[in-house]
């Protein structure tokens, strides 16, 4: 590798973006990506064994693909394959599964060689170094990248909104983030994330569908089919010629009927939820790939409510959350908002018209909240006016506190030695302070700044 320095406005890197969804890639200065494709792969155990058995020569180890990539790979239906997900919990779970998205972004996706264009990565707001390790140890050794950035996603939501300091609302598949970006940083001990996200959303009109005898039958299975009326029963015949699929294969054919209900049905309230003034609101017709038709109309406000209230409108489990008491109610203030999975339209302007519960809330609560909450907690946990230390007026705010100790201390009835004690005590925490601020600069991680919410 050379010692080259990149820098500048045109670098020409790939751009990956790794989701629990899908497999964003494309060039730095484009505006979409030339890429995405499902994070899912096929995986046909037999081939994985007929290639491990054979080891007739020194290439032994270039076995053929033992995974396949792209939508209509994995959709199509094929004897024994598995489709999987490398991504569990919000990192990486199956690192070779990576390896071969990495290979067929840079030959079928984007058409080049690694070796010239340097690479960045968008990380969640909550990776590991371990991670962060195994990561550059493939980007570089086995693709050899002449340079290597790993940003995160706070940060470029906030970017490309054209914010430096900004309150990050990103709602993908499996989590719902919320984030404060100062100055191009992230205040990591804001950082809150919730399951209420669009699998969540997803597993709700699953049981939904269940509940109402409905069949999310994939277009694939289908050979022939008659119309029907409205919620008159589909009709429709299996193909002669349709394999022996996997459940996983299945299960995930049949999720996909469900997000394309979503995306085509469901939306967001933009008030408060009120049943009698979303009743009125005209219906939209939907058909199945079995021909079964059906105008939607409360259903498909009511189950995205549970975002913000999921203790009451949730179909399914909702996963347990652990929060602490808002100092303050959550304010009408712009946020930036990177929707990568919800298919809701108008989702921001639900987010502030629910305002989050400040009074009742004991010191540690473990219960079920909405997005709204997060956003409150975000907003509190990065309450905290550290930015005379930022701008190296720190000399200035020990004086001022050591005269707040000095005077306390004759109010209290403080002895001079008692007061000195202090004093000392409250230098030694001034400049471990310093110290601890001075190693999370270096570390790209910006602690206890304001965050101006007007911004």
């Amino acid at each position: 590798m050379s010692g080259a320095v990149y820098g500048g406005d045109e670098v020409g890197a790939v751009v990956l973006d790794i989701g629990s969804y899908t497999f964003k890639a494309g060039f730095a200065g484009e505006d979409t990506p030339k890429s995405v494709v499902p994070t899912t792969v096929g995986y046909d155990p037999a081939a994985e064994q007929s290639a491990s058995d054979m080891d007739t020569s020194e290439d032994s180890t270039k076995k053929r693909p033992l995974y396949s990539v792209g939508t209509s790979r994995i959709t199509f239906p094929k004897t024994g394959r598995e489709l999987k997900n490398p991504i569990k919990n919000g990192l990486v779970d199956d690192w070779d599964v990576i390896e071969t998205l990495l290979e067929h972004t840079y030959t079928s996706s984007l058409n080049c060689d690694p070796k010239d264009r340097p690479l960045m990565l968008v990380e969640p707001a909550w990776n590991t170094k371990a991670d962060r390790q195994r990561m550059t140890e493939i980007v570089f050794e086995k693709f050899n990248v002449p340079a290597f950035f790993m940003v995160k996603s706070p940060v470029v939501s906030s970017f490309a909104n054209g914010r430096g300091t900004s309150l990050v609302v990103d709602s993908g598949a499996e989590y719902t983030t919320v984030a404060p970006v100062y100055d191009g940083y992230v205040l990591t001990q804001g950082v809150r994330r919730s399951k209420l996200a669009g699998n969540f959303i997803t597993d709700q009109f699953e049981k939904l569908f269940k509940d109402l005898g409905i069949d999310p039958v994939p277009s694939t299975m289908i050979g022939d089919k008659t119309a029907v009326e409205e919620e008159e029963l589909p009709r429709w015949k299996k193909k002669a010629s349709f394999p022996d699929v996997t459940d996983s294969y299945m299960r995930y054919m049949k999720r996909e009927v469900i997000r394309d209900f979503q995306m085509s049905v469901c939306r967001v309230s933009d008030q408060a939820y009120n049943e009698q003034v979303l009743a009125s609101i005209p219906t939209t017709h939907y058909e199945f790939p079995s021909g079964y038709n059906k105008n939607w109309g409360i259903e498909r406000y009511k189950i995205t409510e549970s975002l913000f209230n999921p203790q009451e409108y949730s179909l399914v489990d909702v996963v347990d959350e652990e929060i602490t008491p808002p100092k303050q109610d959550l304010e009408q203030k712009p946020a930036a908002k990177a929707d990568n999975s919800t298919t809701f339209s108008r989702l921001t302007p639900a987010l502030f018209s629910r305002q989050a519960p400040t009074n009742n809330t004991p010191a540690y609560a473990t219960h079920s909240i909405g997005v709204q909450h997060l956003i409150s907690e975000a907003i509190t946990a990065c309450d905290v006016d550290a930015q005379p230390l930022q701008r190296g007026q720190d000399h200035e705010t020990r004086g001022d506190e050591e005269a707040n100790v000095a005077t306390q201390g004759k109010a209290n009835g403080v002895d001079e030695h008692k007061q000195q004690q202090q004093q000392q005590q409250q230098q030694q925490q001034q400049q471990q302070q310093q110290q601890q601020q001075q190693r999370n600069t270096h570390a790209g991680v910006i602690t206890g700044v304001t965050m101006d919410t007007h911004a």
